[in-house]
């Protein structure tokens, strides 16, 4: 709502409670609209971190694979050997990633949470200070 917008002479007491009733519900939707995004992005923050997962399980399938073929051979030459136990490294970096990836997803969504909270709170209160006003009006 643009300031610009309210009439300069508000005369009638019924133009005054409209426009009061108008700012605060505005105020409302803005809230409600807040706390529908940080449910979004706390779904969406979900959702990455299962992408993510799959991603890296495919990964380490694929790797687990190679060791498999190169487990297979005959001979067991130094590179080989050398080239299986980088893969295994790379597996356990792998898994690494995602225990952090786990705990990251603990702290957003938490922060998320916390954030949401917050404007819950706000929420209540404006929607309580809503009621009380239409009251009195």
């Amino acid at each position: 709502m643009d300031f610009q917008d309210i009439p300069k002479n508000i005369n009638s007491k019924e133009k005054k409670e409209d426009l009061l009733k108008k700012i605060q519900k505005e105020k409302l939707e803005s809230l409600k609209e807040v706390i529908q995004d940080i449910n979004l992005m706390i779904e969406k923050r979900k959702l990455l971190n299962k992408e993510l997962f799959q991603d890296l399980d495919k990964i380490k399938t694929e790797i687990r694979n190679i060791i498999i073929n190169l487990d297979t051979k005959e001979f067991e030459t130094s590179e080989r050997l050398k080239t299986i136990s980088e893969l295994r490294k790379k597996i356990i970096e792998i898994e690494e990633l995602k225990v952090n990836e786990k705990l990251n997803l603990w702290r957003d969504i938490s922060n998320l949470k916390k954030e949401l909270r917050t404007f819950i709170k706000e929420l209540r209160e404006k929607e309580s200070k809503q009621e009380i006003l239409d009251e009195l009006i």
